[in-house]
């Protein structure tokens, strides 16, 4: 059933009314003692949470619900009126912020690169709390909001510490969420170690530490627990670890406990927001490093996957061009060779003696240039696989060698499952080039040709007793083509492809791959 465009705007506004709500109670929760004395300000940062990540033609909706989920806190002991007038002020500096930082950003999504994130701090940190602060204070001063507002200072870093704090959790949770490849999976271990190091923080600040220099260094506690989230969930996972580290420092320090606990309150509070905004926005900066890394991997990744399609299809189509071409030299080229052949056994019926001998040795030429091109089309495609089946002419493949050349061939075929005609003609392929490889590269007598399946697979395995193969060494010559082909088609596969020394010398080359795999690029 299609929702209405009036009936988005109501959702919108209802779930921001919610939103506005838990943002001023949070926010109350989180006053100081003293009235006048601000740890964090929310609604502002949700609301602007909502107008970066949904259509403008919902900011209304936003701008209405999330006022109204303040006021619907606020009015049992402060004039509507003036809730109404000092908070809507506020939210309209929000929305120009976030006009600003939608129209300037660099890419599709927000907040991956350093431009992005200065330009955050600079609006969202720096100039939208310090004008909202003077629009709230110079208010407070008029009506009833004043024995709750504190000076200009207090309040302007209330608004930046939720700011820097909350909108980029949001985002990059919601950005991960649309974009699953930069998701890092979540583990039972992930919960459990987050809770172990919030736990070891606030033992560490609640001890009471009575070297006033071990109780400066307690500011650097968090800092393993942030680097480890940024490491293991990206920019998304260090903004929730920063807001909890946060709301635990400024929920100590309050108190009495931690780093930051003075006898002035104003001057704890004080420290507590400039240490958490700092930390804030250097962890930002690190964010975006972080992310940067991860793009780059996926731009990496998926301009492999790209590469290995087109380089599957190109295998495919290579073999039928193969197709094509040995088709062409067994039904056409070698019929000609014949019809000629029986043109010259007609002629030589006329002929005497002396010139027969001669168109019969003309006939012989013919006949063996006839079994090459033969032999060049069964290898151009063997015919054998379709017929016989791998094993079959994998055994042919090693029986022409044994006949024809120095290399000893030994194979052997056990226990396959049932295989697609596109694996058994890339299993082919693979031992058809490696063998070509022995022949031309290793210097070898002997080579071992094993193909065999298990629960876990398909696996072959090719070794020889010749040089040997050894990538470790400096300046070594860049792979054959033969081995990128042999490398390309376990790939394609869907399976792994090794190459080493054996373990008694000479080179080992291995490929495995699981039954059912689909090939990839096969149509």
């Amino acid at each position: 059933m299609a929702i209405s465009s009036a009936q988005r705007q109501l959702a919108t506004g209802a779930a921001f009314f919610g939103a506005g709500c838990i943002a001023q109670l949070l926010s109350v929760a989180a006053w100081a003692p003293a009235l006048k004395a601000h740890m964090v300000w929310l609604p502002g940062a949700t609301l602007l949470c909502g107008l970066l990540l949904l259509p403008r033609a919902r900011w209304p909706a936003c701008l209405i619900g999330s006022l109204l989920g303040v006021l619907a806190v606020s009015m049992f002991r402060i004039s509507a009126w003036d809730v109404l007038v000092t908070v809507g002020g506020d939210y309209l500096l929000v929305a120009a912020t976030a006009a600003v930082l939608l129209r300037y950003r660099d890419g599709q999504r927000l907040m991956e690169s350093f431009a992005d994130i200065g330009r955050f701090i600079l609006f969202a940190c720096l100039l939208l709390p310090a004008t909202s602060a003077w629009w709230v204070t110079t208010l407070a001063r008029r009506n009833e909001l004043n024995p709750y507002i504190g000076d200009w200072l207090n309040v302007a870093l209330a608004h930046s510490l939720g700011y820097v704090l909350v909108v980029p959790a949001v985002v990059g949770i919601v950005s991960a969420a649309k974009q699953p490849e930069r998701r890092n999976p979540a583990s039972t271990a992930s919960f459990v170690a987050v809770v172990l190091l919030a736990g070891l923080l606030w033992l560490t600040w609640s001890f009471p530490w009575d070297d006033i220099i071990v109780k400066r260094l307690l500011i650097l506690a968090p800092i393993p627990f942030l680097v480890w989230a940024l490491a293991s969930f990206g920019i998304a996972g260090a903004s929730v670890a920063m807001l909890l580290v946060a709301f635990l420092c400024m929920r100590m320090s309050v108190n009495g406990f931690g780093p930051f606990a003075a006898p002035d309150l104003a001057e704890t509070i004080l420290s507590a927001q400039f240490w958490a905004i700092g930390t804030a926005i250097s962890l930002l900066f690190l964010a975006v490093l972080a992310e940067q890394r991860t793009t780059s991997r996926l731009m990496l990744k998926r301009a492999y996957q790209r590469l290995s399609k087109v380089t599957g299809r190109m295998l495919v189509v290579q073999e039928e061009e193969r197709t094509r071409i040995a088709r062409d030299l067994h039904d056409d080229i070698n019929q000609s060779l014949a019809a000629v052949s029986i043109q010259l056994s007609a002629i030589k019926r006329e002929l005497g003696q002396a010139q027969r001998e001669s168109i019969d040795e003309i006939q012989e030429q013919l006949m063996s240039i006839s079994k090459d091109i033969r032999d060049i089309s069964h290898e151009l495609h063997p015919s054998i696989l379709r017929f016989t089946g791998l094993a079959s002419a994998i055994e042919g493949l090693c029986e022409k060698h044994n006949a024809s050349g120095e290399l000893r061939l030994h194979c052997s075929t056990r226990n396959l499952p049932p295989l697609s005609e596109a694996q058994e003609l890339g299993l082919f392929r693979i031992v058809q080039e490696a063998v070509n490889n022995i022949d031309k590269h290793a210097h070898a007598s002997l080579a071992r040709i094993l193909l065999e399946g298990d629960r876990d697979g398909v696996s072959l395995t090719i070794e020889d007793n010749g040089i040997g193969y050894a990538p470790e060494i400096k300046h070594a010559p860049p792979p054959s083509l033969g081995l990128i082909s042999m490398e390309e088609r376990a790939k394609a596969l869907g399976g792994n492809f090794d190459i080493a020394r054996g373990p008694t010398g000479g080179t080992r080359v291995e490929v495995r791959f699981r039954a059912g795999a689909q090939p990839h690029g096969a149509d």
